[in-house]
Formats: structure tokens, sequence, C-alpha cells
């Protein structure tokens, strides 16, 4: 069997440009720099920085949700609650009247630092076994506070 021309050109070519290539690889890729703008890099930590920010904001956003969706649900329930003991025909002389003790009960949450675990009842800072207005902090959650008191437990909330 013998080839002609042709085909052993066909079949040499490859393997001269392969060797060229493999020879001058670096002058090539300087040529193809001059030739080609360069694209700008980004370096990784400036990649993982960017990636950590993202999922910061993420998880922020997904709390923020949370706490939407549970202050949401309160609302309707409180809705719910004064739409029923406002359709009983209670009088307002049937009340009792809040005596000092009470008003001694009452905790104010104001803000929540769930990743400190601390918050601020009352203009006091507190954090999980500190006492405010005789109560004793058992949990912090995300927006709200379980407090312990001489009646059983209760929870405070941020959003009423």
């Amino acid at each position: 069997m013998y080839l002609s021309h042709k085909q052993i050109l066909q079949l040499i070519i490859p393997l001269f440009l392969g060797a060229l290539l493999l020879f001058f690889q670096e002058d090539i890729i300087t040529i193809m720099h001059k030739q080609f703008p360069k694209i700008k890099t980004i370096k990784k930590s400036k990649i993982y920085y960017n990636v950590n920010q993202y999922l910061k904001i993420n998880e922020e956003m997904q709390t923020y949700d949370m706490v939407s969706q549970k202050m949401s649900k309160r609302k309707d329930t409180i809705r719910w609650v004064v739409t029923t003991v406002l359709s009983q025909k209670k009088s307002i002389q049937n009340r009792k009247k809040t005596d000092v003790k009470k008003q001694q009960d009452i905790w104010n949450l104001q803000i929540v630092f769930p990743k400190h675990n601390m918050a601020i009842i009352n203009s006091q800072f507190v954090y999980k076994g500190s006492i405010v207005n005789g109560a004793k902090v058992m949990q912090i959650e995300l927006d709200s506070v379980l407090l312990k008191t001489n009646k059983g437990l209760r929870w405070v909330h941020l959003f009423r």
C-alpha cells in the first residue's frame, strides 16, 4: 500500500505544527497578548470578600423576612383578639383598675441583638440570666425575650 504525496503531507503537517507550537509557545503567547486586549483579572481574595458580603446581606434579609412574617402573624392574632374582645359587650366599669404592682410588671423590649445574645428592656442592657423589674431573662430570640416572673414564664415581643 502506497500513500500519495497529498496523503503524506496531510499526516506530517499536524505533527510539524504541533512541534512548532511546543517549541515556540512562549513567543506565541507573547504575540497573542500584544494582539488582543488584556482582560482585567480579579484577585481571589476580592471574590471571596464579595461572596462573604453577599452571604451576610442574604442572611440579614432572611432574618428580616422571618421577623416581619412573625410580626404580621402577631398583628393578625392581635386583630382577632381585639375584634373578639370588643364584640363582647363588657362595660368599662367592670374592668379592674391596675394597681401599682401590675405597673411594675411592665417590660418594654426595645431592641434585640441575637448574635450577641443580648437585648435592651426598659432602657437596660440584659443578657441571659439578667434580672429586670423582678423578672429573670431565660431566653433571647430574634424578636422576643422569655422572662421568668413570679407569675410564670412570659414572652415579651419587639412588635406589639
